[in-house]
């Protein structure tokens, strides 16, 4: 038996699209305020990885990665906070 999942991914695109912009406006007024950019692009890896844990455990999905997958997360992580 297969679950029909088209309306789920609808919604969920649909709430990303609500609070993607929300992110980059609270980023670009904590930079106006003299945040450090390091600390902002940290807290927003955080604040993204909050948001998106609930979507994992509802789903069922697994947070499992290989450790090469897991090394070219944290690369890329390091190379944006770099930039």
């Amino acid at each position: 038996m297969t679950r029909d999942t088209t309306l789920r991914g609808i919604v969920l695109m649909l709430i990303f699209c609500m609070i993607a912009p929300l992110l980059d406006v609270a980023s670009k007024l904590a930079a106006e305020g003299g945040m450090p950019v390091g600390q902002i692009t940290a807290a927003r890896f955080v604040v993204q990885g909050a948001l998106m844990l609930p979507v994992l455990l509802v789903m069922g999905l697994s947070l499992r990665m290989t450790r090469k997958a897991l090394a070219y997360t944290f690369l890329r992580a390091f190379f944006l906070i770099l930039s």
